[in-house]
């Protein structure tokens, strides 16, 4: 019984290790992930190959707060921030990935059909 516990365990450690590494963009011997900014990414994978503005965004927020029903203080304000996208050709034998920046922060990942040509995703050149 406690050979098969054992083994369930190990099952569900391994995936759950393997599952972290799933949202990660690798370039050479260096991995990005969300949260990490423009500049992590430009040092650790280089430049892409391509990179588009997208769109911007503008947002705003309130400070203050409420107590006992009532709002106090607080002030509006807002920014435009630029959502880009940086294109990463890792070859013919690889995908073309899409790393998506919102405000200089990356936050996903996608791919957009295989690649062609040599490798661009081969880290710090």
């Amino acid at each position: 019984m406690q050979k098969g516990l054992m083994r369930i365990l190990m099952v569900f450690i391994l995936t759950a290790v393997v599952a972290i590494d799933v949202h990660a963009f690798r370039c050479g011997n260096e991995i990005v992930t969300a949260g990490d900014s423009e500049a992590v990414v430009l040092l650790r994978c280089g430049p892409p190959t391509y990179k588009k503005a997208v769109k911007t965004e503008t947002r705003g927020t309130t400070g203050g707060g409420y107590y006992r029903g009532h709002y106090y203080g607080g002030q509006y304000s807002e920014e435009t921030v630029v959502v880009e996208e940086w294109y990463y050709n890792c070859g013919e034998n690889d995908f073309i990935y899409i790393l998506t920046f919102k405000a200089g922060v990356l936050e996903k990942e996608t791919s957009a059909g295989y690649g062609s040509g040599a490798s661009d995703c081969k880290g710090r050149r």
